[in-house]
């Protein structure tokens, strides 16, 4: 993609952002609503936008702020502080504990020149879990949703993991597809993922 220089927030409407991952065939993408707002992260990292958002209803309204008014009005520091308050949640996700793993550094020599071959045994140190953890938060998108909204279809591929940060959410499985008859199966807490 290009180098994002726009904020977008949807005035009305609905979009759809789909990633080079969402398109394989049956993975859900991520639909947006009155009120959401995209393009944030490519402003912030100031790199290439990673989605394709199309509009999803007859008539969508945008409201457009570009670069300089998105540092200038405070909306940079605004998402700033959401992406730490992602690392911060990150951090205490037992799931995410264990991120630290080992990096493939080059072996060095006798006379201490670096080689790298397939068959001799590599030397590892591990990355720092904090860069993971920067790394990923960096990649998430904080989404509200108000209470009864469905976030995922039952029998649906999703090309992302869903993280839960507040609240709580009821899960049901599709018994009977024709009646659309639903059982409650689990309930997540802050903290879960799905």
């Amino acid at each position: 993609g290009h180098i994002g220089y726009s904020f977008y927030m949807i005035f009305s409407g609905g979009v759809v952002v789909r990633t080079a991952a969402s398109t394989d065939a049956g993975s859900e993408s991520v639909r947006l609503r009155k009120g959401d707002a995209f393009g944030e992260r490519a402003l912030l990292l100031e790199t290439n936008r990673n989605a394709t958002v199309t509009t999803e209803t007859q008539l969508t309204e945008l409201l457009i702020i570009y670069d300089e008014c998105f540092a200038e009005s405070g909306l940079a520091a605004y998402f700033r502080a959401r992406v730490e308050q992602t690392v911060q949640f990150l951090r205490r996700v037992p799931l995410l504990s264990s991120l630290a793993s080992p990096a493939r550094q080059p072996a060095v020599s006798e006379d201490g020149s670096r080689t790298e071959t397939e068959s001799e045994p590599q030397s590892v140190e591990p990355e720092p879990a904090e860069a993971k953890i920067n790394s990923l938060a960096s990649s998430c998108v904080q989404l509200d949703y108000l209470d009864g909204c469905q976030i995922v279809s039952d029998s649906r591929r999703t090309d992302c993991v869903w993280f839960l940060m507040s609240g709580s959410a009821d899960c049901y499985r599709l018994l009977n597809e024709p009646d659309c008859l639903m059982a409650k199966v689990g309930r997540l807490v802050p903290g879960s993922a799905f």
